[in-house]
């Protein structure tokens, strides 16, 4: 199609613009990478001659660093249904009883708002791209030029057997609080030498 512009970055992580969606597959891109996909030969600038609206779908690292490298003469909206962003490298401090959940936890409104944005508590429901519209849980609807799709990814047993009835999962704080009560529950309740693998 000729008014298709297609964008593919290739480095340790895997970006695309098409139709003016930019996919993030992955919260551990790094700054560099994602400074690269937006401004790469002035893509954003050149979309149309107004103040580019921009939709953010997700704010964990990925949405919040695209937000950080957005200047305010764009017009930008971040979504995402939680209220708060969780610094997840620290979790595992949360089992040794270094910290406490909370403070993990960052307001994603103040941060959003210092970087000159605005901030939508709320779950998208529906994606037009012919419209370039998304469409919110509570019934909004908001119109973008470019969309960026930064939601994250959902973790995966990969078909192991017995994976999902007797492992747990390290990606949250609530996995880790889950984790740290089952340790302290297996602690409390036997006598024998408690048995605890770590895969990854």
């Amino acid at each position: 199609m000729a008014n298709r512009r297609l964008l593919e970055l290739y480095s340790c992580n895997h970006f695309s613009i098409e139709n003016k969606i930019l996919y993030m597959p992955d919260w551990s891109a790094s700054l560099r990478q994602l400074g690269s996909a937006l401004t790469y030969q002035g893509y954003l600038l050149t979309i149309n001659t107004g103040k580019n609206r921009i939709v953010i779908i997700g704010a964990n690292f990925a949405g919040l660093t695209a937000a950080s490298k957005l200047s305010k003469c764009y017009d930008v909206t971040v979504i995402d249904p939680r209220r708060d962003f969780q610094w997840t490298p620290n979790i595992h401090e949360i089992l040794s009883d270094v910290k406490k959940e909370t403070s993990l936890n960052l307001d994603l409104s103040t941060i959003i708002t210092k970087l000159g944005h605005r901030f939508i508590n709320q779950a998208v429901t529906k994606i037009d791209s012919d419209l370039q519209t998304v469409t919110l849980d509570g019934k909004q609807t908001l119109s973008y030029d470019v969309l960026l799709i930064t939601s994250g990814h959902d973790r995966s047993n990969y078909g192991i057997k017995g994976a999902s009835k007797y492992a747990s999962g390290f990606r949250t704080a609530d996995n880790v609080i889950q984790i740290h009560n089952d340790i302290e529950t297996a602690l409390n309740s036997s006598k024998r030498t408690i048995n605890i693998s770590i895969i990854g």
